[in-house]
């Protein structure tokens, strides 16, 4: 059930406010007589009257004398009434004609032009074109930041519009931070008090969008609050919204009765017939209240008087929106009472409703072209309910052609979530937009998946695969192949300034992490740095169209054929992925695809954390037994399925298998052998990513960063960053010495102790092949910002966080992270773990060596220093690993044979598996030596012949 936002019921006023306060001056007694016209039938409301006078003016010769700032800002005023008129692109041609006549107008005061470039994107926000309006909302935010003239509550003003234009980008990053600005510039304004309320009332909608309902109370409390403390500030439509929104959010937190209290309050301040969009509001949160506690005839009543509400006035396009969530909802009524047509009826009128911009296909569905979806999540959220009411049909006819329908849907989903991730400039951004669409794709893979049980046709498992490859990563994929591509197309100066600039938004965002005062003037230059990065994105765009189609190319996700092509015969990927409770498997060799489903229980899933726990500390027992189980559960089937021998394993993990050292699983319980002992295992976060090129033949380079740390190490870090809870912080013994081991052997360059510096890694690892890191690492499993590796603490910076390597373009071959927990992090739906590992790949390095769980510095020293001997002997940098990991169990004592020690490590991202058209030295010297032996015969042949 869905609910219409208090957001999308307001008209946004800002235009309003700043629209008519041209200051009059030495002006003419034209131009005075015109403004008062307009703004006698604005006033009144009678825009056709204020259209056809400037019409009539605009062509007269008298108009022409006018000076450039009258003839600019009667076009302004014109461009309010048009977009108080709900006529967005009348009210953008004239603001834009305002600006056109204020080129080289030296007489206008840049506020009044970024105050129209403002309404420019404002008026954008209304439109199927609204990302054409950052440009405009951010250059005016830009200079009215940098003007010191700029009042602090228009600047606030203007922050809070800028708010609400991200939310309805769903742009939760950017919009909350314009969102804190505004509020933060509200709090010094003592007189103020109501646009508090209103900043709360505009916080717990964003919070209700992004799902995160806690939030959204803490706001609604907040609003309340301040509301009785300041009775008289608050009308009756502030209280509505506060409680409306409140019973939203505690409806969807299952809370009914706290949502029918706040749902009645908020209703006994509303009349229907002066406020029926907000009226309606209310009667459907009632509606839902009943049908969630499984009162339909109560509800659709409710549902009813809705749709009757709403259908009565059609005056702009939010009404589009509040219609097709009324018809959804009627929809979804009928879903559960098993009226699958009725509910199919209803919810492909609520798609025609809400997609009015588009075509339909013959299904009904919107046909995606160049144009934007106006509103994606709630389109997503539509042809989640179609998709659901395929399940039903085919449950009830088992005919096929509901399955195949359902598909249709999902693609269609697919192609949503990968457009609308294009239009965000910030990885943040992006992921928070992500998480709400990608859990779609259970249902796509499980679609797939039944079609091909149903039909036996290869191409719906290929189809299965394809989404389960679609679901992961697919940020940081997208981010690759953007970076890749901008190498190409933009100039050096364009490359080294779009890194510079992100720098200077990590730099703010890591002084905010440590800082513990002044953060409203931190937030501030957080914000000014993002809008000019986001300028810098939009000039780029605008300039070179080959960088702004760049964006639109959706991440490319390889065939399972084109994988088999590149497949040696020793070599198989295992693509896990995870529903709600089954684990589903994709087993690709370079002959063979098949898959596995298995129910994935409560007892299953605590078993594999079991065993993953089991691993942190030494001290704790590990079951071989469960062990066996759980590679029983994980790869025997699969593996046994397998035709060839099979010695390498490609594994894409998902959700809770994220944090399993595979190594670690017992093959047969007669002799407790480790996987490692007998097979190769390098992980990736997607089939997508994977890299099938060789191990470089040339020698390498080496760039080794390690400290033992100064005396002072606690309160150093203590003094210097925001990490405080350091207990586990220790001094390290061996660092210095790993890294001189590791430079001895490629001849390469080391940088200890005081030496290993952030400027020096940024200086002088961006160029090597290998770069060894010796050095505490810290995961934040809640913001993955603050994952960092920790450099020496007597430098003034100390911490490699994910947002430093952004736009770094490493191009290292391999990253050997001997630190904590660099292989953890915060883990995303669909995305994966997002921590220090992905974030040395979203830098471009090919694969990361990286630890699980903390790690023993001697055991790091002793497995590193085998890796490296081993890479050295031109192997993969996963059989290096891998050899490593043998020797160590070979020498180690039953004790130090826990996988605390030892397992901790793991590689992720280019395996170097040896691919199906690259012949090994071994095969290379058989054929020599039969191409030697064929040229002896045929030489013998000859002399032969020629005896004869």
């Amino acid at each position: 059930m869905r609910a219409t936002s208090f957001i999308q019921v307001l008209t946004c006023f800002f235009i309003s406010i700043i629209g008519n306060h041209s200051v009059l001056g030495n002006d003419t007694i034209l131009y005075r007589s015109i403004v008062q016209q307009l703004d006698h039938f604005g006033d009144l409301e009678a825009y056709d009257s204020v259209y056809y006078i400037y019409d009539h003016w605009i062509k007269t010769d008298s108009f022409n004398f006018m000076s450039c700032v009258e003839k600019g800002r009667i076009a302004h005023k014109v461009g309010v009434c048009y977009y108080l008129d709900n006529q967005e692109y009348q009210a953008v041609e004239k603001f834009k004609k305002a600006l056109e006549f204020w080129t080289n107008c030296s007489e206008i005061d840049q506020s009044e032009v970024a105050n129209t470039r403002f309404n420019i994107g404002v008026s954008y926000q209304y439109t199927p074109d609204i990302h054409l309006g950052k440009t405009y909302v951010n250059k005016a935010i830009q200079y009215l930041e940098s003007d010191e003239s700029t009042d602090m509550l228009d600047l606030a003003y203007k922050y809070q519009g800028a708010g609400a234009f991200y939310a309805e980008l769903n742009d939760l990053v950017q919009s909350e931070t314009y969102y804190q600005n505004a509020l933060n510039l509200f709090l010094q304004l003592p007189e103020e008090k109501y646009e508090l309320i209103y900043m709360y009332n505009l916080l717990m909608v964003l919070h209700l969008e992004f799902k995160n309902y806690d939030a959204a109370k803490n706001d609604v409390q907040k609003a309340l609050d301040l509301s009785d403390q300041y009775p008289e500030l608050s009308t009756s439509d502030d209280l509505a919204y506060i409680h409306l929104n409140g019973a939203i959010a505690y409806l969807e937190t299952d809370m009914l009765d706290q949502a029918r209290h706040h749902a009645n309050v908020g209703l006994g301040f509303l009349d229907e017939t002066e406020q029926p969009d907000l009226y309606s509001n209310g009667i459907e949160l009632l509606g839902a209240i009943c049908k969630q506690e499984g009162n339909y005839v109560d509800s659709r009543k409710y549902f009813d008087v809705v749709l009757q509400l709403r259908f009565e006035s059609r005056r702009d396009n939010f009404n589009h929106l509040s219609r097709a969530i009324a018809l959804e909802n009627i929809s979804e009524w009928h879903l559960a009472q098993r009226e699958w047509k009725e509910s199919l009826d209803f919810i492909n009128d609520a798609l025609r409703e809400l997609c009015f911009s588009h075509k339909l296909d013959s299904e009904k569905n919107p046909l995606l072209n160049d144009q934007p979806i106006i509103d994606p999540l709630d389109v997503v959220r539509l042809l989640g309910i179609k998709s659901k009411i395929y399940t039903e049909l085919f449950s009830n006819v088992s005919d096929t052609a509901y399955l195949l329908n359902k598909l249709s849907v999902h693609n269609k989903i697919d192609t949503i979530i990968h457009l609308n991730i294009a239009n965000y400039y910030f990885e943040s951004s992006k992921i928070e937009w992500y998480e709400l669409a990608e859990m779609h794709y259970d249902e796509a893979v499980l679609t797939s998946i039944k079609l091909y049980d149903l039909l036996n046709d290869i191409q719906y498992l290929d189809q299965a695969q394809f989404f389960s490859a679609r679901s992961k990563s697919l940020i940081l994929q997208q981010h690759l192949k953007e970076t890749s591509a901008w190498e190409e197309i933009l100039s050096k100066e364009q490359l080294r300034r779009i890194k510079e600039l992100v720098q200077q938004v990590a730099s703010v965002r890591s002084a905010m992490n440590n800082a513990s005062e002044d953060l409203d003037s931190l937030l501030q230059t957080y914000s000014s740095a993002q809008i000019e990065l986001s300028i810098f994105h939009e000039n780029l765009e605008q300039e070179n169209s080959t960088f702004a189609a760049q964006k639109y190319l959706y991440a490319y996700t390889p065939s399972v054929e084109e994988l088999q092509q590149k497949l040696n015969k020793r070599s198989i990927i295992i693509d896990y992925y995870l529903s709600a409770d089954e684990l589903i498997s994709f087993w690709i060799t370079s002959t063979q695809f098949y898959y596995q489903k298995t129910a994935f229980t409560d007892t299953v899933s605590n078993s594999i954390q079991e065993l993953i726990d089991a691993c942190h500390d030494p001290s704790n027992n590990f079951s071989t037994t469960q062990s066996h189980q759980v590679y029983q559960y994980l790869l025997e089937p699969g593996l046994q399925k397998a035709t060839a021998s099979i010695s390498n394993l490609i594994i894409i993990p998902d959700d809770l298998l994220y944090g399993l050292s595979f190594d670690i699983l017992v093959l047969d319980q007669q002799s407790n052998r480790f996987l490692v002992e007998e097979y190769l295992a390098s992980f990736n976060y997607s089939t997508s990513l994977i890299n099938f090129n060789d191990s470089k033949n040339e020698d390498r380079s080496f760039v080794g960063f390690g400290t033992n740390y100064s005396d002072a190490l606690l309160d150093n870090v203590r003094d210097k960053t925001y990490l405080q809870d350091l207990n586990q912080l220790s001094n390290f013994v061996y660092a210095e010495q790993e890294v001189k081991e590791g430079a001895k052997l490629f001849d390469g360059r080391v940088f200890v102790n005081q030496e290993a510096s952030l400027d020096n890694f940024f200086t002088f690892a961006t160029e090597a092949d290998i770069i060894y890191l010796s050095m505490h690492g810290i995961v934040d499993y809640d913001d993955p910002s603050k994952s960092c590796i920790l450099f020496d603490d007597r430098n003034e910076e100390l911490l490699l966080t994910p947002l430093n390597l952004q736009y770094q373009n490493l191009n290292t071959q391999l990253v050997i992270l001997s630190s904590c927990n660099s292989a953890s992090g915060k883990i995303y739906n669909g995305e994966g773990v997002n921590g220090m590992t992905r974030a040395f790949l979203f830098s471009g390095v090919k694969a990361v060596v990286s630890s699980l769980w903390s790690a023993t510095e001697k055991t790091s020293m002793d497995l590193f220093q085998n890796l490296l001997l081993n890479f050295k002997a031109e192997t993969s940098a996963s059989k290096a690993l891998q050899l490593a990991k043998k020797k160590y169990l070979s020498n180690a004592s039953p004790r130090f044979q826990h996988p605390y020690y030892w397992a901790n490590y793991v590689l992720v991202g280019n395996s170097n598996a040896p691919s199906a058209n690259k012949l090994q030295p071994v095969y290379l010297l058989v054929i020599g030596l039969l191409a030697a032996i064929l040229i002896f015969l045929l030489a013998r042949r000859r002399k032969t012949n020629q005896k004869r």
